[in-house]
């Protein structure tokens, strides 16, 4: 199967990155257009003028073209110009991301009308949309006024040729049991929940919280941050790689995986860190909610806990931290689910399956 493949994002972000390595997993013939540009004012003209010259040469047109995240803008360009099918990955809704939870953009405004049009236009327009979650397909479905068996589920995974279990590392295996976290500092991944968690727990000297990050959260947050880990409460670093990631993962013994914020949209994903956790054979805690229990059974794959709760998560931490056993079969479990269900081949099946659905 040939499919040209669009992104607005650069390839190595980690949705674009995991759907591009399902396709020739499967033995497709992919084109690529993307751009490893950080600036979105010239990424967007320069992914979607390339676009533009590769469609008009007509030289042996794609089986399907797949528009990835981040191409809310490209898709509009494309579908006039063809009328093969055309799958469109949004990943995020922009109407949710900007004006419900960043709170960018007043909803309700003529900014806002114009985000939800342009979500509800590229749905339309798009044969096939991929989702990572059913909550999130009932989302765009009923938001945006779409028919709801357009929409087709296909995890977010993660890369296991980076996030895989390291042998002789699992966990710190000293006395001090590492607590791992790490975000983005957005406002549905619940910071300040973890925060007060690891302030509840500071007086425990057998627990060690390491936190990484930083983003538009980190300026509110940075005293605390700061004061907490001149305490001892926690370590904080502000940026790591994903080579890093891997191996401070690795070298952990409880990860938190999120999204710990009560907002609705944190309760729609399954959040990334969830499935390299899983794919690392770590023992998880999670924010319960419809999106984890789609892919996690409680108490067997993950522990959940109440999002915007930091006095449950706290408890969840303790418990963990005091059950070794209890560890290990969530990690257990946890890997062989990744596995079976969301690693790059399982990804790779599925995706195909419903591209040979669509192009018959």
């Amino acid at each position: 199967m040939k499919v040209l493949f669009v992104a607005g994002r650069e390839i190595g972000y980690p949705r674009n990155k995991v759907i591009l390595r399902a396709l020739r997993h499967a033995g497709c013939e992919v084109q690529v257009i993307a751009s490893e540009g950080n600036n979105y004012t010239r990424r967007l003209p320069e992914v979607t003028w390339r676009m533009l010259r590769e469609v008009a040469r007509r030289d042996g047109e794609p089986d399907v073209y797949l528009v990835g995240f981040l191409g809310h803008t490209i898709l509009p360009f494309l579908r006039p110009l063809t009328r093969r099918p055309l799958v469109f990955d949004p990943f995020v809704s922009l109407y949710e991301t900007l004006c419900e939870d960043r709170r960018r953009i007043k909803p309700g405004g003529p900014a806002s009308r114009l985000l939800a049009r342009l979500d509800a236009w590229t749905c339309s327009a798009a044969d096939m949309v991929l989702v990572d979650t059913q909550a999130h397909a009932d989302y765009f479905a009923s938001t945006f006024h779409q028919p709801r068996d357009k929409f087709v589920r296909l995890w977010v995974g993660a890369d296991d040729e980076t996030f895989f279990p390291r042998k002789g590392r699992e966990g710190g295996g000293g006395e001090v049991v590492t607590v791992f976290y790490y975000a983005t500092f957005q406002p549905l991944h619940g910071v300040e929940v973890v925060l007060d968690a690891a302030e509840e727990l500071s007086g425990d000297r057998g627990l060690r919280f390491l936190l990484v990050g930083r983003g538009p959260e980190l300026p509110r947050l940075r005293p605390r941050l700061e004061g907490m880990a001149r305490t001892g409460a926690l370590t904080w670093r502000p940026w790591a790689s994903e080579a890093e990631l891997a191996e401070l993962i690795a070298a952990s013994d409880i990860c938190l995986g999120g999204h710990f914020s009560p907002r609705p949209k944190a309760g729609r994903v399954i959040p990334g860190k969830i499935y390299q956790f899983m794919a690392m054979r770590k023992p998880v805690i999670a924010g319960d909610c419809l999106a984890n229990r789609e892919l996690l059974e409680p108490d067997r794959h993950a522990l959940m806990v109440p999002r915007g709760n930091p006095g449950a998560l706290a408890e969840a931490v303790d418990y963990l931290a005091g059950d070794g056993k209890k560890r290990e079969e969530l990690a257990e479990n946890a890997h062989r689910l990744f596995v079976e269900r969301c690693s790059p081949a399982a990804l790779s099946a599925e995706l195909m399956a419903a591209l040979e659905g669509l192009c018959g």
